[in-house]
């Protein structure tokens, strides 16, 4: 049986946004205000983005959870996003946030699975992109085509 698919999972795009995604998970089981009806005032633990996508995961299951029934939720978010593979892209430059948000979008759209995207800068690549994704390595850089021209 496969994993339920939960909003709150699919919202996260990278590598650091997850990490501070399951620090406030942990957090929010750790916490001793863990009834259902606490579950819709997260302000201080998740943004308001995220704690409306989890009230949204909790919901879509079932509005009257029990407190076990919502931690285990929870749980198995925060399960779901741990087991996420990860593509690591190498650019040539320093990503800005928007480029970054733009370059998952277009990676998950390309390889079609759930995965968490993780941006290194490497400048040494002089341009282009190096792609890692569940073992395989993709190399579109300019130092790599300078190569290849060079072999020949």
């Amino acid at each position: 049986m496969s994993d339920p698919t939960y909003k709150l999972t699919q919202s996260v795009r990278t590598v650091t946004e997850s990490k501070r995604l399951l620090l406030k998970l942990d957090r929010l089981l750790a916490s001793s205000h863990t009834t259902t009806s606490d579950y819709k005032n997260l302000s201080k633990k998740l943004t308001a983005v995220q704690r409306q996508l989890l009230i949204e995961d909790l919901q879509d299951l079932d509005t009257t959870l029990s407190e076990p029934e919502a931690q285990k939720i929870i749980s198995d978010i925060r399960n779901s996003i741990k087991k996420m593979p990860i593509a690591t892209l190498e650019l040539a430059f320093q990503s800005s946030d928007l480029f970054t948000e733009e370059i998952t979008d277009t990676m998950k759209a390309i390889i079609k699975t759930p995965c968490l995207v993780q941006i290194k800068h490497n400048p040494t690549i002089g341009g282009g992109i190096v792609i890692y994704f569940q073992g395989r390595h993709h190399d579109y850089s300019l130092t790599d085509k300078f190569d290849e021209f060079s072999k020949v």
